[in-house]
């Protein structure tokens, strides 16, 4: 990892600082904010929709055994753009765009969603897609925030998909330990979740200092440009939404104020679907645990891959920075 990439980690305990040191020096002032951003936010989140038709895409090989894809932040579909081109002689090749990150969606919310809502938007793409070509099930490819939604989309709703290409992180249904929250929120989440917070709560300016907020922590990220600038309009801080849901739907969850997904939704444990497990093995940290690496690879049909590349890094975005190697990996595992 570059040097510079660890100052990544030096934005959310600053602005964790600056809000102490506010809250500090002039609590009164600092207690007004608060109450009015959580008035703002809760009654948003009470009047918006929880539900969107999600418009697919689809190419690839018409007769073929459809793959459906589902990308992270701050991607669109053309993330995926290597593994399509790749595998559209072979097989029908189905995309979507979440809200709010790739074209306007009629009537989806400015308040986002959740990873359940998501789940169910997208399976209901999936359903929609598979009825067209007659088909039963789909393989699911996921990568980041997709593979939270998609991991989701298998357990509750397991005769959808015959198997699953998980990209670098993992969900386990389980609620995160309070370690973990805390960790991903002062590496990168409280400060891409205040961006949101400001787009949503402050008119005029809140979506330009939100987005150029966003914008640094891409560069910083050294985020694959073919991963987020080919879309239909310029990418902006609306869809940093996941960072807010992943922290309160965590800290909800630990605090006894909803439940779990296994609890939820009476599931047991994921599905013994055949899944294999791609992830870059030159970043500074993962975003799966190692126990969970070894429960996968003790399942059978299923295969746990850690790329590396001769001369060159494979980080989180590996569909894009190692293209060559996942596409070799999903030939052998989808052949």
């Amino acid at each position: 990892m570059a040097m510079h990439k660890y100052f990544v980690v030096l934005f959310s305990p600053v602005l964790l600082l600056a809000v102490g040191l506010w809250s500090w020096y002039s609590p009164e002032q600092f207690a007004l904010i608060t109450l009015v951003v959580i008035v703002i936010v809760a009654s948003g989140m009470c009047s918006r929709s929880c539900s969107l038709t999600l418009p697919y895409y689809v190419g690839g090989k018409a007769g073929g055994d459809t793959i459906f894809f589902i990308h992270g932040w701050p991607d669109n579909k053309e993330v995926f753009d290597a593994q399509r081109s790749h595998l559209s002689t072979r097989y029908r090749c189905v995309t979507v765009d979440l809200p709010h990150f790739g074209a306007e969606i009629p009537g989806q919310s400015r308040w986002g969603y959740d990873f359940d809502e998501l789940a169910d938007m997208c399976a209901d793409a999936l359903r929609r897609c598979l009825k067209e070509a007659g088909q039963q099930h789909a393989t699911l490819v996921i990568h980041d925030w997709g593979s939270f939604i998609g991991q989701r989309l298998q357990r509750k709703y397991p005769h959808l998909v015959s198997r699953m290409v998980v990209m670098d992180v993992s969900w386990s249904g389980r609620c995160l330990p309070p370690q973990a929250l805390i960790a991903a929120g002062v590496f990168y989440q409280y400060w891409l979740a205040a961006a949101w917070l400001l787009t949503v709560c402050v008119p005029f300016l809140g979506e330009a200092v939100g987005t150029a907020m966003s914008t640094v922590m891409i560069s910083l990220m050294e985020v694959p440009s073919s991963s987020h600038t080919t879309r239909p309009k310029p990418f902006s801080s609306w869809c940093n939404y996941p960072y807010f849901y992943m922290q309160f739907s965590g800290w909800s969850e630990l605090f006894g104020m909803r439940a779990c997904f296994d609890k939820l939704h009476g599931v047991q444990g994921p599905s013994a679907v055949p899944t294999l497990f791609l992830y870059g093995a030159d970043k500074g940290f993962d975003f799966h645990s190692k126990s969970w690496e070894k429960k996968l690879t003790q399942q059978p049909g299923c295969r746990v891959v850690p790329l590396k590349m001769k001369g060159g890094t494979v980080g989180h975005w590996l569909q894009a920075t190692a293209a060559g190697l996942v596409n070799t990996e999903l030939d052998k595992w989808l052949s």
